[in-house]
């Protein structure tokens, strides 16, 4: 068991760590992997400008809320659908995970 200990402490400091693979998989379906520049079809979320608040009503709501901020001109006609299956702790998660990856 001499490497347990270490393991442990991985899981416990990883920003995903809570997260399944199948919900951090939905965004980078269309997203990409946070900080490589986002996709044709929808941009970086590591360059988000959004407050958790609002990023967790964009996650659960999709691209219809009230107080939306307007979106950027290249992703004006895709409409993003809510994430079903992520509750509040999950979405605070990868938004987390998501700002560790924004570029310097």
């Amino acid at each position: 068991m001499k490497g347990w200990p270490l393991v442990v402490a991985i899981v416990l400091v990883t920003p995903t760590a809570g997260l399944t693979m199948e919900s951090y998989q939905t965004c980078i379906k269309c997203h990409d992997e946070p900080g490589e520049g986002g996709s044709q079809f929808a941009p970086d979320l590591s360059e988000t400008k959004y407050s958790l608040e609002q990023f967790t009503k964009q996650v659960m709501n999709g691209s219809k809320w009230a107080g939306k901020p307007v979106r950027k001109w290249k992703y004006r006609k895709r409409e993003m659908p809510g994430v079903v299956g992520l509750d509040e702790k999950e979405v605070r998660l990868l938004y987390d995970y998501i700002l560790s990856k924004k570029p310097d």
